[in-house]
C-alpha cells in the first residue's frame, strides 16, 4: 500500500481517544518520568511519545508490525488531510484540536503516529526527504492541519519546517488547529440572563413612569451598535469585554421598553422594534463567544511562536543527518525566503493559503485574516436585509392601505354625491318657485306655487341631474387620487436590488474558503457597520434638534425636518446604492485580487484587515489575554 494511503478517519480518531481513556483508567497507560501526566486529566492526557510506546507499539506488534491505520484499513484510504505536529502535545489535546478543526470536504487524514509503522525502522524511507512517506502523503493531500502545543513551536523541528516547505511549494491550504471553545455556552447564557433581568426591570419601570420617547430608544440602539462594532476595530481585551457587558445591559433595556410599547400600541412598528431588540441582545451575547474565539486564536499563535526564531535554518532534529539533507534540498530549490514567509503568514493570519500569501507579498502580513466575528457579521447582514426587505414590505402595505382608502372613499363619494346633488337641485328649484310666486297677487300665490312644483320641478330635475354628471361637481365629491403601484417607484427597485445583493453575498460567503471569509466579513462589517452607526447617530442628533425646535417658529422647524429627510436619503443611497455593490465586489475579489488594484488596492486591504489594540504595547495586550 502506498504511503499516501496510510490514513485514518474521523471516527477512527474518536474511537482511539476512547480507547486511550479506557487504558489510562485501567492503568495500562501509566505516567513516566519524562511524561508525568495526570490520569484524571481529560483535557491534555499523556503525550504522543507515551501513547506510541505503551499502546500503539504493543497493539500493532500483535497485528503483524503494521501501522495502526493499515491495521484498521488494510487497503488504505486516499489522503485528504495531512496533520503536522511534534509529538509533545497530549493525546486528548491533539485529537480534540484535529476533530474541531477538521476541514469541510476532507474524509481521511494522515497522522504520522498512526500512519507510520512504529515497530519498524523507517530510516531508509527518510533518506530522501522528498520521497519520504511524509512528503508523498502531503503531496496527495489538499489540506495541511498544524497542531500547536504548549511546550514548543512545531517549527523548531526540522521535519515540520520541511512539511511547511512541501505545503507551500504544492500550494496547499494550511490551517491552525484550535480546540473546541469551553465555557462559551455558559458565558453566552449568562449574558442573555443579564439582558433578561435588565429587560424585566426596565419594563417594570416603564410601566410605572409611562412610555419612553422614541428618541431615547434610538439613542439606546445607537449605543448598543457602537459597543458591538468595537470588536471589529479592536483586538480582544478586557476593556472590550466590559463594553460588551455594558451593551448587554442597554440591549436588555431596549427589549423591556419595546415590549411595553408593543403591549400598549399593538402595531407593526412596535412589533418590529421588539424583533430588533431581541436580535441585538442575541448578537451581544454571541459577541462574548467571539471574544473567547479570538483569545483562543491568539493563544494558539503564541504557542506556534514559542522557541521559533523566524528562520527555518535554526530548526532542530533528533537525527542530524536528516537536518542536513533537508537544508540542502531547501537551498537547492532556493525557497527558504518563501517558506519563511509562508510560516509567518500562518503565525500572523491563523492560516496560510495561496491567496493570503499573494496578499502578504503585496500588502504585508494580515493579522487574523481567517478570523471573523459571527455576532457582528450576522447583525450587520440582518440589518442590511431588514432595511431592504422592510422597506419593500412597507411600500406594499402602504399601497394596499391607500388603495383600500381610495376605493372606499370613491364608493362613498359616489353614493353621497348623488344625494347631496338632489338636495341641491331641490333647493335651487324652490328658489325659482319663490321668485315666480312673487309675480302673482298675494291671494293666488299658494295655488301657483303648487302647480309649478308639480308641473315643472318634477320634469326639470332629471335633465338637470344628467347635465350635472358632466360638471365639476363629481370631481369635487371625489378628491382622492388613485395610488401609484410600488413597482413604478424607483425606491422600490433600489431596495429590491439591495436585498438581492445581500442574498448573493450570503451564498458566496457560505461557499468561500476560510481564508476568504475573514476579508469578506470585515469588508461588510467595517464599511456597512461604520456607515450605519454614523448615519444613525446623525439622524438621532437631528431628531434632538427638532425636539428642541418644536417650540420655535415654523420656518426653523421646517429646516430641521428637511435636514432629517436629507440624512435619511443619504443613508438609503449610501447603503443600498454605493456600499452594497462595493461589499459584494470585495467579497468576490478577496484580499489577493483587491491588493492588485492600482493606487487604492493595498490601502483598502490594509484598512479593512487592520485592528487596533486598547493597550499601550503588545506585551500588555498579551497579559490581558
Amino acid at each position: 500500500v502506498a504511503p499516501n494511503r496510510w490514513c485514518v478517519t474521523r471516527q477512527d480518531l474518536i474511537e482511539f481517544r476512547c480507547l486511550v481513556k479506557k487504558h489510562v483508567a485501567e492503568g495500562r497507560i501509566a505516567p513516566t518520568e519524562l511524561d508525568p501526566f495526570d490520569p484524571n486529566d481529560a483535557d491534555v492526557g499523556p503525550c504522543v511519545h507515551t501513547i506510541t510506546k505503551q499502546l500503539i507499539v504493543p497493539v500493532t506488534e500483535k497485528a503483524g508490525n503494521t501501522s495502526w491505520a493499515l491495521m484498521l484499513h488494510p487497503d488504505g484510504l486516499e489522503c485528504d488531510l495531512f496533520v503536522t505536529h511534534c509529538w509533545l502535545e497530549g493525546i486528548y489535546e491533539f485529537i480534540d484540536k484535529v476533530l474541531n478543526s477538521w476541514p469541510r470536504g476532507a474524509r481521511h487524514a494522515y497522522c504520522c503516529m498512526l500512519s507510520n509503522p512504529q515497530n519498524l525502522d523507517i530510516g531508509d524511507l527518510l533518506s530522501i526527504p522528498r520521497e519520504s512517506p511524509f512528503a508523498l502523503a502531503l503531496m496527495s493531500a489538499r489540506y495541511m492541519l498544524v497542531v500547536p502545543n504548549r511546550k514548543c513551536s512545531i517549527y523548531s523541528r526540522i521535519w515540520c519546517t520541511y512539511e511547511a516547505f512541501i505545503a507551500y511549494s504544492e500550494s496547499k491550504f494550511i490551517f491552525v488547529a484550535t480546540p473546541p471553545l469551553k465555557g462559551a455556552l455558559r458565558r453566552v447564557c449568562l449574558l442573555l440572563a443579564l439582558s433578561f433581568v435588565t429587560a424585566i426591570a426596565s419594563s417594570f419601570l416603564c410601566s410605572l413612569s409611562g412610555p419612553i420617547p422614541n428618541l431615547a430608544l434610538r439613542l439606546i440602539v445607537d449605543f448598543v451598535l457602537f459597543c458591538v462594532m468595537l470588536q471589529s476595530f479592536l483586538r480582544a481585551s478586557r476593556a472590550v469585554q466590559v463594553v460588551t457587558h455594558l451593551a448587554a445591559v442597554f440591549g436588555g433595556m431596549y427589549v423591556g421598553y419595546s415590549v411595553v410599547a408593543f403591549a400598549r400600541e399593538r402595531s407593526y412598528r412596535e412589533l418590529a422594534d421588539v424583533a430588533r431588540a431581541f436580535i441585538l441582545c442575541v448578537s451581544v451575547a454571541m459577541a462574548e463567544a467571539d471574544l473567547l474565539w479570538s483569545r483562543q486564536s491568539v493563544e494558539e499563535a503564541r504557542n506556534l511562536r514559542r522557541e521559533f526564531t523566524g528562520d527555518l535554518r535554526d530548526a532542530k532534529s533528533s537525527v542530524e543527518s536528516d537536518r542536513e539533507k533537508i537544508l540542502s534540498e531547501l537551498e537547492l530549490f532556493g525557497q527558504e525566503h518563501r517558506v519563511n514567509l509562508a510560516i509567518e503568514v500562518l503565525l500572523t493570519s491563523g492560516m496560510s493559503t495561496p491567496a493570503l500569501q499573494a496578499a502578504a507579498e503585496n500588502v504585508g502580513l494580515l493579522e487574523h485574516a481567517g478570523y471573523w466575528s459571527l455576532s457582528i457579521t450576522s447583525m450587520i447582514w440582518v440589518s442590511w436585509v431588514s432595511q431592504s426587505l422592510g422597506s419593500i414590505l412597507f411600500a406594499i402595505m402602504h399601497y394596499s392601505n391607500q388603495l383600500w382608502q381610495y376605493e372606499r372613499f370613491h364608493e362613498e363619494s359616489s353614493k353621497w354625491g348623488a344625494v347631496l346633488f338632489e338636495g341641491w337641485c331641490v333647493c335651487m328649484r324652490l328658489e325659482e318657485v319663490l321668485e315666480r310666486c312673487k309675480e302673482y297677487p298675494e291671494d293666488q300665490r299658494c295655488g301657483a306655487g303648487c302647480t309649478m312644483n308639480h308641473a315643472r320641478i318634477g320634469h326639470a330635475l332629471p335633465d338637470m341631474y344628467f347635465e350635472f354628471k358632466s360638471s365639476p361637481w363629481e370631481s369635487y365629491c371625489d378628491p382622492i387620487e388613485r395610488p401609484v403601484v410600488p413597482i413604478a417607484n424607483w425606491h422600490f427597485w433600489v431596495f429590491a436590488f439591495s436585498c438581492l445583493q445581500a442574498l448573493v453575498w450570503l451564498g458566496r460567503f457560505k461557499c468561500q474558503g476560510k481564508d476568504m471569509r475573514g476579508f469578506a466579513a470585515s469588508a461588510m462589517v467595517k464599511l456597512m457597520g461604520f456607515f450605519l452607526v454614523v448615519t444613525e447617530a446623525a439622524i438621532s442628533s437631528i431628531q434632538v434638534v427638532i425636539k428642541r425646535a418644536s417650540g420655535q417658529s415654523f420656518d426653523a422647524l421646517l429646516v430641521q425636518m428637511q435636514s432629517l429627510d436629507r440624512a435619511q436619503h443619504v443613508q438609503m443611497v449610501g447603503l443600498h446604492l454605493v456600499l452594497a455593490p462595493l461589499v459584494l465586489m470585495l467579497c468576490f475579489a478577496g484580499p489577493g485580487r483587491t491588493a492588485k488594484v492600482p493606487v487604492l488596492g493595498r490601502r483598502v486591504v490594509r484598512g479593512l484587515m487592520m485592528r487596533w489594540s486598547c493597550c499601550c504595547s503588545r506585551r500588555a495586550q498579551e497579559e490581558n489575554l
